[in-house]
This record gives structure tokens, C-alpha cells and sequence, in this order.
């Protein structure tokens, strides 16, 4: 889905010289790899507002790496319990009989945390780790379109089979896939295209 993410086309107009933006109908994930609007600015492919959106990720003036964890969508769909793991060596603890996880109480974190992982896990028993099971259920309700809605099995399917990584992506798209920002693609481990290294 494209979220705000806005396909436009771009057409000069010959005699002023000035490019007009028409908005497209999403309907395909091809348009992701041309021009597309995104909060008032005009990028030439989706891939630069990914680029935009992880380097703020990872700026320490935005998101002090003390207070900030991110984990690639992969790590929470194939190693749940290492990224639960993880969070707990970070200072993330279980509360006792809730489906939720708290940080100090009375932290700034703490309703944010809560509110997330409410959705997102359900703890079985303590310690984290191995005693930590996803949701199979998605936490999208009806008002997301049914490709986003599939259960954590259905996903665990698709994305195990290698030909389903690159599905219908022509030469041309896997060449930008190949340009795009290497220093955050070596920083998230996506290296050679393969997420579940």
C-alpha cells in the first residue's frame, strides 16, 4: 500500500518551461519507482523517501541512539524472540500477567512502548526470549486493504521463498534496488538483496 506515499506524473509544459505534478491513482507497486509526493515533497522514486525516512531514523539530533531502537520489520517477522531478547538487554521488561511490555514506570517511553507492543505480542511467561510469542492475528483492522492484513504464518510463507523477494521486478528496478543509499543498506544488513542473512 502507499499510505501518503502519492504517485504523480510530472509534465513540462513547453512554452513556460515549468513541470506541473498530477496525482495518479495507486495501483501498482511498479509506481513506487517513479516520481511520488510525500508530505509536500516530490521524490523521484519511493525508494528516495525510504532513504530519507531511515537516515532520520538513525540521526542522533532526531532519535538519540539512548533512548531509540530500531528493528527491521525481517528481524520482528523471522527472529521475534532475538529482537524480544534484545529489547530486554536494553532495559525492557515484561510486565507480570499483561500482554505488554513496560520500560521504567513513569518514563516518557513508557505509554508509547505499551501502546505498541500491546499489538504486537503476547507474553506467555516470564523471561522474554523463548517464553515470548508473536500474534499470528494482524493488529490492522478492516480499514487497511486486505494485502496488508495477512496473519503471521501467511507472511512467514511468502517471505521464506527466495523467488518471492524479488517477484516481478523488472532489470530496471532491482538495478536502483542495487544504487540506493549503501551505507544504510550495509548498516541494516541487506546486503546482496537478502534480508534474512
Amino acid at each position: 500500500t502507499f499510505y501518503e506515499c502519492q504517485p504523480v506524473t510530472l509534465i513540462e509544459d513547453r512554452i513556460s518551461g515549468s513541470i506541473d505534478i498530477f496525482p495518479e491513482e495507486a495501483s501498482s507497486h511498479h509506481q513506487l519507482l517513479g516520481p511520488c509526493l510525500f508530505d509536500g515533497l516530490l521524490y523521484s522514486d519511493a525508494l528516495f523517501l525510504w532513504e530519507d525516512t531511515v537516515t532520520a531514523y538513525l540521526d542522533e539530533d532526531i532519535f538519540p541512539a539512548s533512548q531509540t531502537c530500531v528493528v527491521r520489520c525481517e528481524e520482528f517477522l523471522f527472529n521475534f524472540s532475538c529482537v524480544m531478547e534484545g529489547l530486554q538487554a536494553k532495559g525492557l521488561s515484561p510486565r507480570a500477567g499483561l500482554n505488554f511490555w513496560r520500560v521504567d514506570q513513569g518514563s516518557e517511553e513508557e505509554a508509547a512502548l505499551e501502546a505498541i507492543a500491546a499489538s504486537v505480542v503476547e507474553v506467555v511467561q516470564e523471561p522474554f526470549g523463548k517464553h515470548t510469542a508473536p500474534l499470528d492475528s494482524t493488529a490492522k483492522d478492516d480499514s487497511h486493504p486486505p494485502c496488508t492484513r495477512r496473519s503471521r504464518q501467511e507472511l512467514l510463507a511468502y517471505y521464506s521463498q527466495a523467488e518471492n523477494r524479488h517477484k516481478d521486478l523488472s532489470h530496471m528496478a532491482l538495478a536502483r534496488l542495487r544504487t540506493m543509499a549503501p551505507e544504510l543498506i550495509e548498516f541494516l544488513n541487506y546486503r546482496e538483496f537478502d534480508a534474512l542473512d
